[in-house]
């Protein structure tokens, strides 16, 4: 399992993954991907405060993969929240798509666990 979190990229136990969150806990923004080899799936999560997305990115090329959604989110839809890249560019996203941090930790410490998997506690939806 490789990790690369704000621009560093590295080998990852999953010791050193809970202490790349802790990292990620003391920053407003952070960028954190997840990936199990050249061809295997990866798992992108932003991050903003309190808040994180996931995009799940599968092996086929060229395939959009999936996006989180959460399901309890009732405002308006076309509210956006600000991620920043690991290269300073700022981008958003429907908050729509946005997690609770420490469920979207969870989905990459089961992405991790299972060697590539989506968590099924996370509604994903096509990207």
């Amino acid at each position: 399992m490789h990790v690369l979190l704000d621009a560093q990229y590295m080998s990852v136990s999953m010791a050193r993954l809970r202490q790349c969150f802790e990292q990620v806990r003391q920053q407003q923004f952070s960028e954190l991907w997840l990936d199990v080899g050249d061809e295997g799936p990866s798992l992108a999560m932003l991050v903003n405060g309190t808040q994180a997305w996931l995009m799940y990115l599968c092996d086929h090329h060229g395939d959009p993969g999936f996006h989180s959604l959460n399901p309890s989110y009732h405002g308006p839809a076309d509210l956006l929240m600000q991620f920043q890249l690991n290269n300073g560019q700022m981008d958003e996203y429907p908050v729509a798509w946005t997690l609770a941090l420490e469920d979207a930790c969870d989905a990459c410490i089961y992405f991790a666990t299972t060697q590539g998997e989506r968590s099924p506690t996370i509604t994903w939806e096509d990207s």
